[in-house]
């Protein structure tokens, strides 16, 4: 698990989110999708154990940190401690379950934690 698997813009705004006090706020985000596949009217979701395996395994390693220090050297020292105590566990996933039946333009997933995780 890579949490830099990102684009740096999302680091970037974690940062200011930290610099400016706001990075533990609550958020909540859904995720969805627009259109059926193959002109379906339905899709049957897959992948919730796969979410969950994920946040357990999150994790900034001193690699990752050594990385961001380099990539971002203006940002506070601190701000890289903040990063390496980082994991998932304020985060709660609702919605759809493995093999459940999903429609477009309806929420699949409600992801709710810290603004600076989601």
């Amino acid at each position: 698990m890579n949490p830099l698997l990102t684009d740096m813009y999302q680091i970037k705004m974690t940062y200011a989110e930290w610099k400016g006090k706001r990075h533990m706020e609550e958020a909540t985000f859904e995720m969805f999708f627009r259109k059926e596949p193959f002109k379906g009217t339905f899709a049957i979701f897959a992948g919730h154990d796969e979410i969950l395996a994920f946040l357990r395994r999150y994790k900034f390693t001193a690699e990752h940190i050594d990385y961001l220090r380099k990539t971002i050297p203006q940002a506070d020292p601190e701000f890289f401690e903040w990063l390496g105590s980082l994991d998932c566990s304020g985060i709660r996933v609702e919605g759809a379950l493995d093999g459940e039946l999903v429609f477009a333009e309806q929420p699949l997933l409600r992801i709710t934690g810290p603004i600076a995780l989601l």
